[in-house]
């Protein structure tokens, strides 16, 4: 088969999923859910990455939430998404493999992300970019101590939750970030 085309397995897994509007501070609501993973920051003129901890780790200083759009928190089992609109924050939560959760089928996939020269910024952080000007700094663990280049790619790992509409016909209802590594392409 051309590698270049992928036949993606669906599978089922039980999964916890909330929605709601956030009345609490956003980061205590977002402690509150997940303890430890990453995160990615929708801002009006950036995208940043971070890692969450004890606190939020980002590479430069924090930035102001009147510039947040959008945020992802996430590990593998679970991510937080929030998003902003007219009514305040809102918010959709999901947890993998939680036996209060109802049977869902689902598929994962993955994209290659623009990049192909990684440098260390710091101990804990490297920035990603091309030589057309697209530029982003992550976490160095999502690179695993690899180097990037035209064939080792950084790599989003999605999960695609499943439905189905009225009249039986299956489509994608949610996604949400699984994890980001590197692999060769």
């Amino acid at each position: 088969m051309n590698e270049f085309f992928q036949v993606y397995k669906i599978s089922e897994i039980k999964a916890l999923i909330e929605t709601g509007i956030i009345n609490d501070s956003l980061l205590e609501f977002l402690k509150g859910k997940i303890k430890n993973g990453f995160i990615i920051c929708w801002l009006f003129n950036r995208v940043v990455f971070g890692l969450i901890k004890d606190e939020l780790v980002f590479e430069r200083d924090s930035f102001s939430k009147s510039d947040l759009l959008e945020l992802r928190a996430f590990n593998e089992k679970e991510e937080l998404y929030l998003w902003k609109n007219q009514d305040g924050w809102k918010f959709r939560y999901i947890h993998d493999n939680d036996e209060n959760g109802d049977k869902i089928e689902f598929f994962d996939a993955q994209q290659i992300m623009h990049g192909t020269v990684s440098k260390t910024v710091n101990n804990t952080f490297s920035e990603i970019y091309e030589q057309i000007g697209v530029k982003y700094t992550v976490p160095q663990v999502f690179l695993g101590g690899n180097e990037l280049s035209s064939r080792t790619r950084l790599i989003l790992l999605t999960r695609n939750y499943l439905g189905y509409n009225e009249i039986g016909q299956i489509g994608i209802e949610d996604s949400r970030i699984v994890k980001i590594f590197t692999r060769e392409v």
